[in-house]
Order: structure tokens, then C-alpha cells, then sequence
């Protein structure tokens, strides 16, 4: 806890030691959602001291009491019930409670399924609840509903996650609790920028605000930090996606970390794959067990790892990376009957369909994208890198109308929503096939992701000939035809065969292009 969070807790302390109850309630009053969330016990030893005439004129200090209570022990130690038994409750708060603490000591644990289903049954006993209840625990509703919201984000529960979000926010605005409102909207602007909603994302961004609410509520603006560097990515702006995410501090991540490494991956040019690679297994070591490997870390830690691996040309690596993370997902999303997803992780199907159109199985990584296209259909995001992916397969199956048909629609997506780097998913050979093929060589936003994208070209990289490769070395010096002939011991008419066949394996047209790509490559 930083010298800046402990603040509160220092002038809460003295004030209740000193029996100085209107300064209490005013330091509640003010710092209200940074010390439930960040020192409850502290909070939980200010209401014990509150004299009755004060807590009979808050109610919500006496929910918030029983709420606190509910999280503590003897010691005054806050903690989660994961294996305790229940204490019979029957008051609707001591039910949700229960069930919210047991879901967030699950979701810490990596449990997943098992702390949806302690989410379900929370949410179950609030929709059955009379409304004189429901009223009476309103106070609480805000953070019940927010560490619902995010047991239901890291199973990898969107569409519900965004529900209970929204539901925080609007409680935390009626109920004025800054920090609920702040980080609602924050988680909501990364969740809309990690399916491709552009405008919703921004949209939550400027209702987060990131840093107006001081180093207190740093963990909880990552995600919105997260959401900015995606739509600078997502506009081709790679230098200021990776400076956003530079300035996060690590000690903020949380259980964000693997939506950071997620979005760097994205973000990474060919040669710094490797790097990153062993920064994911630094952090997943970190993470071990269901940590890393169950609900929305273990698809987006596998998709980066493949994603990168086949920049690398790993192909062998990519494929164990994809059937284990399918293995422990699946694994990970049962308990007692319950099962977390009806259909399969979207991102992670899309990784295997890449898997299969890199070892030259096209017609079955359509057959693998085909319901996906259905499933895709509320995250422009994944459906413009599926339908990226079907018309690559499309292409090198030699059914030219069907890929031109899905480059378009693509491309309309793209434009539409902004998402101009989800077109660059694929290699820049395919690319530029496709963009001939679509007839869209005019096209302003095609002209703009060829000139400025960085393309997943390293796979291309192993087609290349021993001679080749040392034909573009040489050429990323700055050498001549004549003078790399010279080195090589061969004609300038052989240097000059060589590069058009490197040039054109490589999707690139001039020197400047092919010494780019030598250098994304690692050739040089």
C-alpha cells in the first residue's frame, strides 16, 4: 500500500481515536470507495466506533457495517470464503455476501466456473428478493454488482460482464461512489476496446477519466489504459499504443496483467516476438495453474503466445500452445454440472484456424471459422479477423469470389468501426493477393493499413532460400547489385533474379520495403 493510500487510513485512525465523530463521518463520506475496497478493515473499525444516534442517521454506514463484517474475521483480518462452510443466512445481504465473497475467492484462485456459479446464485436470491430487501441492501449493491462483473470478465462471460458493470455504474451514480463509477466505466471502455467497439469504448474512457482520482484508484483505471492503447493500435498509431502502455505501472495490474501482455502482442513488430514471448512466460510463471491457463487470461495468454509464435514461424510451438490452452479451458469451465461457455472461446478458435491455414490445412480452418462467423457477429474485432482469415484460406483454395466477398466485408467493417489494424491480421502476401483480387487497390483505408501496418510476416520468413536470405542481408546494408554480386561471388543478373523472387515471397515491391521487411524478419 502506497504512502498516498495510507492517508485516509492515518486520519481515519486518529479520529476515531480521538473520538472526533464529525470528522469520522467526513473522512468516510470523502474516501468511502478507497477504503471499503482498499482498507476495509479500517473502515470496519471507524463503523464499530460510530455511537448509534450517528449510525440510526446513515443507513448506509449500518449496511455497510453488516456488509464488512461479513468479510472479516475475529482479528479484524478481511477474508475470502472459499472453503468455510455457510453459516445458514437468511437475510438477503448475508446471502450475497456469501455467495459475492466465495465468487471473488474463487476468481482469485482461477477457479472460474466456480465462482460464475456462485455469482448465478447471488444473483438468483437478489431476483427472488421482496423489494422491501432489495431496497435495504442497496448500499452494498454497487460493490456486489462490480466484483460480480468481474467474476463473469475473467470467465470470460462478456455480454453479462457488461450487464453487471453497467448495473455497478448506474448504482455507484445514484449513490454517488466515485471510485464504483470510475472503475465500472474503466472496465467497461476495455471490454468494448477488446471486441472492436470503438466509439463505446471512448465513450467509457471519458467517463473513467484515468488519473482524476489520484494513485488510489490506479489498479482499477487499467483497463481503460488498456482500451486507449488498443484504439491507438487499432489506428495504426503503434508509437503511442506502446508508450500508453509503458506507462502503466506494473504494480497496478492485477488481474490485468494478461490483458496488458494480450494487447502488447499486438502491438510487438516480428523481431521483438521472441522478447515478448519470454516476458509471457515470466508472467504465467508468476500465474501458475488455472491463473493462467482458465477463463479470459488462458485464451488471451495462449492467443499472444501463438499469435507471436507464428510470426516466428513456430509452427510446431503454436500447435502445443493451441491444444493445451484448449485442454485446460475446457477443463477449467465445468464444475458440478456446470458449465461456463455454451459455445467456444471465440479468440482461441480464431487461433486455430491461423494454426491450420499456416500448416497449409485451408479447407479446414473454414470448416473451423464458419460458425464462428455467427458466434463473431457482436465483436466486430474478432469478426473482421475471422473473416481476414476465411478469405486468406479462400485464396490459396483458389476460390477468388468468395475471398474478394469476405475482404470487403472486412474491410467495410473496418471502416465503420475504426479497426483498421484487425485488416493487417494476415500475412502482407495475402494481403496484397486479396486486395488485387477484391479490385480495392484505390481504396484509401487499404492504401493507408499497406504503407503503415506491421504485418505477421515472419512466417514467411523459412520459404525463403539460403541464397535469398543472403541476397536481403546483403541488400540491408546499403550494398549494390554489383557490390553484392561481388560478395557472393556470383552475376549481377543472378543478385537481380534472386531479390524479384525474395521481393515477391515477401508481399514487397521496392528496397525500402524489402530492407523493412529483412529487419522485421530478423534476416539482417
Amino acid at each position: 500500500m502506497s504512502d498516498v493510500t495510507r492517508e485516509p487510513q492515518r486520519a481515519l485512525n486518529s479520529a476515531v481515536d480521538d473520538e472526533d465523530w464529525d470528522r469520522v463521518t467526513a473522512l468516510i463520506a470523502e474516501h468511502w470507495s478507497a477504503l471499503i475496497l482498499n482498507d476495509a478493515p479500517t473502515l470496519l473499525r471507524a463503523l464499530e466506533r460510530l455511537p448509534a444516534a450517528t449510525l440510526a442517521a446513515q443507513p448506509r454506514y449500518l449496511a455497510a457495517r453488516t456488509y464488512l463484517r461479513h468479510l472479516s474475521d475475529g482479528a479484524g483480518r478481511v477474508h475470502r470464503y472459499r472453503h468455510s462452510a455457510f453459516e445458514r443466512p437468511t437475510a438477503l445481504l448475508d446471502v450475497l455476501v456469501e455467495h459475492t465473497s466465495r465468487a471473488a475467492a474463487e476468481r482469485s484462485a482461477g477457479h472460474v466456473a466456480a465462482a460464475v456459479a456462485h455469482v448465478e446464485r447471488a444473483r438468483d436470491a437478489l431476483r427472488n428478493a421482496p423489494i422491501e430487501a432489495a431496497e435495504a441492501a442497496q448500499s452494498a449493491l454497487p460493490h456486489l454488482h462490480a466484483q460480480w462483473a468481474r467474476v463473469r470478465e475473467f470467465a470470460g462471460q462478456i455480454e453479462q460482464a457488461v450487464t453487471e458493470y453497467q448495473d455497478a455504474y448506474d448504482l455507484a451514480v445514484l449513490l454517488q461512489d466515485d471510485l464504483i463509477r470510475a472503475s465500472a466505466a474503466a472496465s467497461l471502455a476495455g471490454i468494448h476496446a477488446l471486441e472492436g467497439h470503438s466509439s463505446a469504448a471512448a465513450y467509457w474512457s471519458r467517463i473513467a477519466a484515468p488519473g482524476s482520482l489520484g494513485t488510489t484508484a490506479a489498479k482499477y483505471e487499467v483497463p481503460a489504459r488498456v482500451a486507449q492503447a488498443l484504439r491507438e493500435h487499432d489506428r495504426l498509431d503503434f508509437d503511442a499504443a506502446q508508450r500508453t502502455l509503458a506507462a502503466i505501472d506494473p504494480a497496478t495490474l492485477g488481474e490485468h496483467w494478461a490483458h496488458v501482455l494480450h494487447t502488447k502482442a499486438r502491438i510487438t513488430s516480428a523481431e521483438d516476438a521472441s522478447a515478448l514471448l519470454t516476458e509471457i512466460d515470466v508472467a504465467a510463471a508468476a500465474h501458475p495453474g488455472p491463473l493462467s491457463e482458465a477463463g479470459l487470461a488462458g485464451e488471451l495468454v495462449a492467443c499472444a503466445r501463438i499469435d507471436l509464435l507464428l510470426r516466428r514461424g513456430d509452427l510446431l510451438r503454436a500447435t502445443a500452445v493451441l491444444e493445451r490452452a484448449e485442454e485446460a479451458l475446457a477443463r477449467g469451465s465445468r464444475v458440478d454440472g456446470f458449465d461456463l461457455w455454451p459455445a467456444e472461446p471465440g479468440h482461441l478458435t480464431l487461433a486455430r484456424a491461423r494454426v491450420e491455414s499456416a500448416s497449409g490445412q485451408h479447407r479446414r480452418a473454414l470448416t473451423t471459422l464458419t460458425p464462428l462467423v455467427e458466434q463473431a457477429a457482436a465483436s466486430p474485432r474478432l469478426l473482421i479477423e475471422t473473416l481476414m482469415t476465411a478469405a486468406t484460406a479462400c485464396l490459396h483454395l483458389e476460390e477468388p469470389e468468395n475471398a474478394a466477398g469476405a475482404m470487403r466485408h472486412a474491410l467495410r467493417l473496418a471502416r465503420e468501426y475504426d479497426l483498421a489494424a484487425s485488416l493487417s491480421t494476415v500475412g502482407r502476401r495475402d494481403f496484397i493477393r486479396l486486395i488485387e483480387t477484391a479490385a480495392l487497390g484505390d481504396d484509401d483505408l487499404i492504401a493507408l493499413v499497406q504503407q503503415t501496418a506491421r504485418f505477421p510476416d515472419a512466417a514467411s520468413a523459412p520459404q525463403l532460400t539460403a541464397r535469398e536470405r543472403a541476397v536481403l542481408r546483403e541488400l540491408a546494408t546499403g550494398a549494390t547489385t554489383a557490390q553484392i554480386a561481388e560478395r557472393l561471388f556470383v552475376s549481377p543478373n543472378t543478385v537481380k533474379t534472386q531479390l524479384s523472387s525474395a521481393y515477391r515471397k515477401l508481399g514487397v515491391a521496392s528496397r525500402k520495403e524489402a530492407e523493412a521487411a529483412v529487419r522485421r524478419l530478423g534476416l539482417s
